[in-house]
C-alpha cells in the first residue's frame, strides 16, 4: 500500500514539475523562401511569391529584385524569419532578334526576320519583368499613346529567352481641344476685361495674345483676363490649352477704343 502511494506521489510530482516547466511542442518548420528567377539579357530577377524575401547582392525594385550579369550566377534568397537557399542562372543566350518598324497613325508594326515566340516587356531603366507579353509569329502590333514608350523584345529559346532589343514607340500626336466661345470685353476706367466661355474636361487653361504677342506666360485656369486698356485697335487671341500643352484655334475679340 505504502509503494502503491509512493508512486502516485511521484507520478504527481512529475507532472507539477513538467507543468511548471512547460510542455514543448514539436518546433514549426522554418518558412522557405519561395520565388520565381528569370533572366533577360544581362539581367537577372528574382520575383518573390511570398514576402519576407532578401537576396544577396541585388537591387531591390518594384516588387522584385534585379541585378546585371553577363555570365553564369548563383546567389542566395533568404526568408527573413526562416531558411536559405542558393540558386543558379546560366548565361544568356548571346544572339538577339533582328527587325524593322512600320509606323502607323495609332500603332507601331515590330516585323521580325524570323517567325517564333517573342516576349514583349515594359522598359524604363531594364526591362519591367512582370509585364510580359507573348506574341507569336513575325509581326508584334504596339499601341501608341501620347507619350513616348520603349519596350524591350526578346524571342523565347530552347536554352531561355534571347538578348532583348529595345524599341522606342513613338507618341501620336494629341488632338487639339476645343476653343473658348461668346468672347466679350468691357471697359471699366483704364482697364480692359477680356472674358468667354467654355465646359470641357480636356481643358487645363486658357492663353491670351495681342497683337501676336503673347500676354499669358503660363496659362489661366480662369476664363477672365484684364490689362491697361490699349489706346488704339487691337485683336486679342484666346487659345485654351490641353494637358499635353496643345494650344485650340483661336477665340478672336476685336477691341476698339
Amino acid at each position: 500500500m505504502k509503494r502503491i502511494i509512493l508512486k502516485v506521489s511521484l507520478m504527481v510530482l512529475n507532472f507539477i514539475f513538467l507543468a511548471s516547466c512547460g510542455i514543448k511542442k514539436d518546433p514549426k518548420p522554418l518558412p522557405e523562401p519561395k520565388y520565381k528567377v528569370l533572366r533577360i539579357g544581362y539581367y537577372v530577377f528574382v520575383i518573390p511569391k511570398t514576402s519576407g524575401i532578401t537576396v544577396e547582392g541585388f537591387k531591390k525594385a518594384n516588387g522584385f529584385f534585379v541585378k546585371e550579369a553577363k555570365g553564369r550566377l548563383c546567389f542566395k534568397v533568404k526568408h527573413r524569419e526562416g531558411k536559405v537557399r542558393m540558386s543558379c542562372v546560366e548565361e544568356a543566350p548571346p544572339v538577339k532578334p533582328s527587325y524593322k518598324v512600320e509606323l502607323l497613325d495609332d500603332s507601331l508594326v515590330v516585323v521580325l526576320n524570323e517567325p517564333g515566340t517573342y516576349k514583349v516587356y515594359e522598359f524604363r531603366e531594364f526591362p519591367i519583368p512582370t509585364s510580359a507579353k507573348v506574341f507569336e509569329g513575325r509581326k508584334i502590333k504596339l499601341k501608341r499613346s501620347f507619350k513616348p514608350q520603349k519596350v524591350a523584345i526578346t524571342k523565347v529559346l530552347s536554352e531561355g529567352e534571347s538578348q532583348p532589343v529595345v524599341v522606342e514607340i513613338p507618341p501620336k500626336a494629341p488632338p487639339k481641344p476645343p476653343k473658348p466661345e461668346e468672347g466679350r470685353y468691357v471697359v471699366k476706367k483704364d482697364r480692359i476685361y477680356l472674358y468667354w466661355w467654355l465646359d470641357s474636361e480636356d481643358v487645363v487653361g486658357f492663353v491670351v495674345y495681342r497683337d501676336g504677342k503673347k500676354l499669358t506666360p503660363k496659362p489661366i485656369v480662369g476664363n477672365v483676363f484684364s490689362e491697361k486698356a490699349p489706346t488704339q485697335e487691337v485683336i486679342y487671341r484666346v487659345h485654351s490649352i490641353n494637358r499635353f500643352g496643345v494650344e485650340s484655334d483661336p477665340l478672336i475679340i476685336r477691341y476698339r477704343p
